[in-house]
């Protein structure tokens, strides 16, 4: 009789093993989904030989299927080892978790060499308070995005005060601070120097102060009373004026005229001499004045003095002298040693001079 049909209540267990089945004579087409599972497999019967690659992926493991448990690694899994690539467990230490550099050293700066390594830079350290470089200098270049060009900013908290401070060589040495202007190339230096003594040197330039009103102040706690506020020198074209007609008129002469100035802050120095000149027409026998000085007397002043010390130019006395008028930029003469106070009086002589000097207060 035929065999038609067995079923699986019809088989003795085991009967059908490895030795009745050929290789490869079931395949998934020869079994339902789920009728293989871990009841029906021996220990070790899936190794990696009958695992394609590829075949697991995360969507066919579930949720912690393989936890430290799972993994064949040396040493001990704990809260304080890690796994390392070695494939074992190791207890963290400075060669195997800190990046290692050249020329470490205590507050080293860290750079790049430019092939991947990294340098400690002994001239270049920070403390976690200051930053020092040793044998170099801080460099800036371009400009920042406000309207302040290339800078080193020093700021401050509170009331103390933002400071550069330059140290001696040793305990019994007082620094001092250069500040060196030059081209790119290091030529036509200008240099701005704080000595060690406290001077302040320019060692080629002057010292400008561009606003009026300010200068240097010898006492500050005196506001600007003790401000030296100006200094200038240079020359000027007086006048010889005489009185006719009801008002003071402009003579007229030949010969030649020096005049300088040296102002020093309110107070104004002039030396005059008029050589070899000649009066002629109205102003012959009228009252001597010098007008335009350079700068306008105090109004509140004391008279200034201009002392004539070699003149033949008067007509009535054989000596006088001029006095600036307070608010006024001339100067009237006066006689003295004829018992009299009047004007002195021009001459119309030729070959006459004329030379003063005196210091007035100014505005």
């Amino acid at each position: 009789m035929a065999l038609t049909k067995v079923k699986a209540d019809g088989l003795t267990a085991d009967l059908i093993d490895e030795t009745k089945l050929a290789d490869n004579s079931i395949d998934s087409e020869h079994y339902n989904d789920g009728s293989i599972d871990n009841a029906h497999l021996a220990d070790d019967a899936v190794g990696t030989e009958e695992i394609a690659d590829n075949a697991i992926t995360n969507a066919l493991m579930a949720d912690d299927a393989v936890g430290v448990a799972e993994l064949s690694a040396t040493g001990t899994a704990s809260s304080s080892t890690f796994l390392r690539g070695d494939n074992s467990w190791a207890t963290p230490t400075d060669t195997n978790t800190q990046l290692a550099f050249a020329n470490d050293a205590n507050n080293r700066v860290v750079t790049g060499d430019g092939s991947g390594g990294l340098n400690g830079e002994a001239n270049l350290t920070f403390d976690g308070n200051n930053l020092d470089v040793s044998g170099g200098c801080i460099t800036t270049f371009g400009q920042n995005t406000t309207h302040e060009a290339a800078s080193i900013k020093v700021g401050y908290e509170g009331s103390s005060k933002g400071q550069i401070r330059v140290y001696g060589a040793d305990a019994s040495t007082t620094g001092s601070l250069e500040l060196n202007v030059c081209e790119s190339d290091g030529t036509d230096p200008h240099t701005v120097t704080v000595k060690s003594n406290g001077n302040l040197e320019i060692g080629d330039g002057d010292l400008v102060i561009e606003t009026a009103g300010h200068g240097i102040n010898f006492h500050p706690h005196s506001g600007t009373a003790n401000l030296l506020d100006d200094y200038e020198t240079g020359t000027f074209t007086p006048l010889l004026v005489g009185y006719w007609s009801g008002s003071w008129r402009t003579t007229t002469r030949d010969g030649n005229m020096y005049a300088t100035y040296t102002k020093v802050g309110r107070l104004c120095h002039v030396q005059v001499y008029f050589n070899a000149y000649q009066i002629t027409g109205n102003g012959v026998g009228t009252s001597a004045a010098i007008w335009d000085l350079p700068f306008t007397a105090a109004g509140n002043s004391t008279y200034g003095i201009l002392n004539v010390s070699h003149s033949n130019a008067f007509s009535n006395c054989n000596g006088g002298n001029f006095y600036v008028s307070q608010g006024q930029s001339y100067a009237l003469s006066s006689q003295y040693g004829d018992n009299d106070y009047d004007y002195c009086t021009w001459s119309g002589d030729d070959t006459r001079y004329l030379m003063f000097s005196g210091t007035y207060e100014t505005q």
